[in-house]
């Protein structure tokens, strides 16, 4: 099936998420960010529609200038879909506009009919039924773009629970098959007479009444149109409490003073961001428009974007579909600020990576192998943070040992339908150390294509949320004055757990000598 929200229809109802009339008011940042996610959710098609109550200040969003580059004030966005798009000057004037939800993101005051609030000030963050006083922090502080990305996404993920949109039970992939009833109870008789017209093997299995044969083949050329049509499902009911967490900062909301929340500048850092896909769409922008004078190497084998990516990395839109990922995320990020470098690599990480490219030169044995030389190696040497936005564990193990060799701090990303784990990783523990040597070197891919072994869902709201909290972490270990412990934070349904791990005492060794 050609569609967009391919590998988010098994966790939604979308038919009815495209139907939806959602309102967004608050600051110019916070209503920029939340149409943008909206928009990939498929909120304003078919009958639908977003509104905005228009904030003092034009869009002001990396985001908003990804997905709406010719858009430079409200007017602009709502020109070039009329029907689909309604700019309001002020509440009063939607009185006569019906509307199913109401979010309010960073409003200078409270609002009526809001049905859900979020705040997002420097490294605090709250979500809540009712309007907050905003805290104090420094005026234009470099976390808040990425923590308001974050309590975007869970705003939604509250959304789509109390929309009745939010399936019950996840599935990760459905599919068209051809069956047949063949009159033999000879399975092995069967399977050599039986196949698809494409000459694959077919599945067979007794019939219920043992008197007759199954068999089923899932065609490679589907059929035009959406399996999800053919299924009905339980959505999970809406709730006039909150099922995601209320106090989602890093620093808690009524705590006193903390050192965060004085602001900081970066310049001319060098940063590896492996993988140029959901994640890399949300954390990298968010570091690039931060970054003064920076390195950034982007890193990225897959050979092309496809549409059902779109749903979820905001890089990208129709007219990059079938261009490099690496080289694409490159250009796009130039547009962003031209005073940081980006060097793309359209290659996996290997272990032949974690040397570098002079010695790869000299060395006969990657000849053998077959392996090109590649900077890529002295691009780890020369870089303090690896953002790992990978989707498989032997690469996260390579790049986190590349990080120990270097001194180096890794950040590592997961996200699978509505959970997602971002978790940092310096020279007190390692891969290994957190998941067992099994675990950290399998080669098993989690994928968002049919070619992986195990193809997920995939959604804005989660991917969103791991990759702002990535870039948030990266700037916070780039403070000049800051040494963190190692983080975890764990994010199941807009559920927020934070802890602090350190290496098993069982590991009583430096990680460089077992990962």
């Amino acid at each position: 099936m050609n569609d967009i929200f391919l590998r988010q229809r098994g966790l939604v109802n979308q038919n009815r998420l495209s139907e939806l009339k959602i309102l967004v008011s608050g600051s110019s940042g916070g209503v920029s960010d939340l149409v943008v996610l909206l928009s990939q959710l498929g909120i304003g098609q078919q009958s639908g529609c977003i509104g905005i109550v228009k904030p003092q200040h034009p869009p002001n969003s990396v985001f908003w200038k990804l997905a709406y580059p010719d858009a430079k004030l409200w007017s602009d966005w709502e020109r070039l879909s009329p029907i689909h798009r309604k700019v309001f000057s002020s509440t009063t004037e939607v009185e006569g506009d019906n509307y199913d939800y109401h979010l309010c993101l960073n409003p200078s005051e409270q609002t009526e009919k809001v049905n859900l609030y979020g705040f997002a000030h420097g490294p605090r963050a709250m979500i809540s039924r009712e309007f907050l006083v905003q805290k104090t922090v420094s005026s234009g502080h470099i976390l808040t773009p990425s923590m308001r990305v974050t309590v975007a996404a869970t705003m939604l993920q509250q959304l789509l629970r109390d929309v009745d949109c939010m399936a019950q039970m996840k599935i990760s992939d459905a599919w068209f098959t051809v069956t047949c009833r063949v009159e033999s109870t000879d399975l092995e008789e069967v399977r050599s007479h039986i196949f698809g017209i494409d000459g694959t093997l077919v599945d067979v299995q007794l019939t219920s009444d043992g008197n007759a044969t199954l068999a089923r083949y899932r065609p490679s050329q589907q059929p035009d149109q959406n399996v999800f049509d053919f299924l009905s499902r339980t959505m999970q009911p809406s709730q006039t409490g909150l099922s995601v967490s209320e106090d989602i900062g890093l620093i808690a909301w009524h705590e006193p003073n903390h050192p965060l929340d004085s602001s900081w500048e970066l310049v001319g850092h060098e940063l590896v961001i492996l993988g140029a896909g959901g994640l890399g769409s949300w954390s990298a922008p968010l570091l690039f428009e931060q970054m003064k004078e920076g390195t950034f190497h982007i890193v990225d084998g897959d050979p092309e974007i496809e549409l059902h990516n779109l749903n979820r990395q905001v890089l990208y839109n129709e007219q990059h579909l079938g261009c490099v990922k690496a080289s694409t995320a490159s250009e796009r990020l130039r547009e962003l600020n031209p005073l940081n470098q980006v060097k793309s690599y359209f290659e996996y990480l290997n272990p032949h990576h974690l040397i570098s490219e002079s010695l790869t030169d000299e060395n006969d044995d990657f000849d053998d192998l077959g392996l090109e030389p590649s900077p890529l190696g002295d691009a780890l040497k020369s870089s303090r943070v690896y953002l790992a936005c990978l989707d498989n564990m032997i690469a996260r193990t390579i790049l986190n040992e590349a990080a120990i060799n270097n001194g180096s701090l890794m950040i590592n990303g997961a996200t699978e339908a509505y959970h997602g784990v971002v978790e940092t990783f310096d020279q007190n523990g390692c891969m290994v150390c957190r998941y067992g040597r099994e675990s950290a070197r399998s080669t098993e891919v989690i994928s968002c294509t049919e070619e992986g072994i195990r193809p997920i869902a995939s959604i804005v709201t989660s991917t969103a949320w791991v990759g702002a909290m990535m870039a948030l972490m990266a700037i916070i270990n780039l403070h000049p004055d800051t040494n963190l412990p190692n983080f975890r934070a764990t994010w199941y349904e807009g559920e927020l757990e934070k802890s602090s791990p350190t290496q098993p005492p069982w590991f009583d060794e430096p990680c460089k000598y077992h990962i």
